[in-house]
């Protein structure tokens, strides 16, 4: 199996350092893998990537490219575009934010033959011992989308939703870890947590590169509404973990650029979620 491994980095090399360590600490040594670090912020200088030169047999090449800042998906894209990618298995597409656990690519290269087929595998996504993905196994719920509308409309109650979101969340996790059986149950989903996605080759190729619809967020409605949209719903296969920090990359990022953004990929890919 051959799997090409790109992140996108914006100005946080010691984040994709670790990433990096957990790839290539993988216990599974005959998977050939790329791995390829897209840095957009243009802070940082090829000096800060001398970890990539710490290369085992389970990796076969690794790079930094450095590239203009189009936001996560579309600085992939642009990549994707210029590069061949038809003799891998598998684009793995994430945040520099995570790290692979052990297992990984042992349970990948066992799997394969059943998920070959599959647009968009989904793995778990673990966040403070609970994992976040999917975020929608059936359909996106109605009232979300009427939440997030009024609160897109109404800079006022976004503020104030700031300050109470901190307890909400824990109440969610606290929720999450009570139905944590239901969460592990392997299948097709509506919606897979954009921090990761293993992107089968294909897909890339009907859809001409990833969907770039937004500068940054709900990349997850566009690519998974597109796999929907080709009939190949996206595949949860929760024996693939990784753990994540969360945001780690977006936390400097002050609340009213943060709005904005938001706000924009929200109305601009609302309609895959219908």
């Amino acid at each position: 199996m051959k799997i090409c491994i790109i992140t996108v980095d914006h100005g946080k090399p010691a984040l994709t350092s670790a990433l990096y360590s957990s790839i290539i600490n993988q216990t599974e040594q005959t998977v050939e893998i790329v791995f390829v670090a897209l840095e957009n912020s243009g802070k940082v200088s090829k000096d800060d990537y001398l970890f990539l030169n710490v290369q085992p047999q389970n990796i076969i090449s690794s790079k930094v490219h450095f590239a203009d800042n189009d936001g996560y998906f579309g600085t992939a894209s642009n990549y994707l575009k210029n590069n061949d990618f038809d003799n891998f298995d598998w684009i793995i597409v994430c945040n520099n934010d995570l790290s692979f656990q052990k297992d990984f690519l042992l349970t990948l290269n066992k799997r394969q033959s059943d998920i070959s087929n599959r647009y968009l595998v989904c793995p778990s996504v673990i966040e403070r011992n609970c994992d976040i993905n999917p975020l929608s196994r059936n359909k996106y719920p109605e009232s979300k989308k009427l939440f997030w509308d009024f609160y897109y409309k109404h800079r006022t109650l976004a503020s104030f939703y700031e300050f109470v979101r901190l307890p909400i969340s824990k109440t969610k996790f606290y929720v999450r870890s009570i139905f944590k059986s239901k969460s592990n149950i392997e299948g097709e989903i509506y919606l897979g947590y954009g921090a990761i996605y293993l992107i089968n080759p294909i897909f890339i190729s009907r859809l001409g590169g990833l969907p770039a619809e937004t500068f940054l967020y709900q990349e997850e409605s566009v690519i998974c509404g597109y796999a929907r949209n080709f009939d190949n719903w996206p595949y949860f296969l929760p024996s693939l973990k990784v753990n994540h920090d969360s945001h780690a990359t977006l936390k400097f990022i002050g609340f009213d650029r943060d709005y904005e953004l938001r706000r924009e990929s929200w109305w601009a890919t609302r309609k895959f979620l219908s």
